[in-house]
């Protein structure tokens, strides 16, 4: 079973930044150092996974939360404001177009 000094191991390694790939070549080296059990190694390997997506996840809200407030204290409009306003205009210019074509034929 996993002791403490290997959970702190699994903190230490940086997990969030790890591919599967890479994660397989770090718990086979300490398999090779002894520092994890043969038996352990699928265990530390889904281990390390888990805590790398919730990393993932845990980064991804902060940079989300971040660029936010910067859109909010910037005062920029979303693609989809930008979209709706470009809408309006489309139907403005049609119906500016129609007056003055109606006033033409008057």
């Amino acid at each position: 079973m996993r002791n403490f000094a290997q959970k702190m191991m699994l903190a230490g390694i940086g997990a969030f930044a790890l591919t599967r790939e890479k994660a397989e070549q770090v718990v086979n080296e300490m398999v090779k150092k002894g520092q994890v059990q043969g038996e352990d190694a699928e265990s530390v390997l889904d281990d390390l996974m888990e805590r790398g997506e919730q990393e993932r996840d845990v980064l991804k809200k902060t940079i989300r939360t971040e660029f936010d407030r910067i859109k909010n204290d910037m005062n920029l409009i979303t693609k989809k404001e930008l979209e709706e306003i470009s809408e309006r205009i489309s139907q403005l210019e049609k119906r500016l177009s129609s007056e003055v074509h109606k006033d033409r034929t008057d």
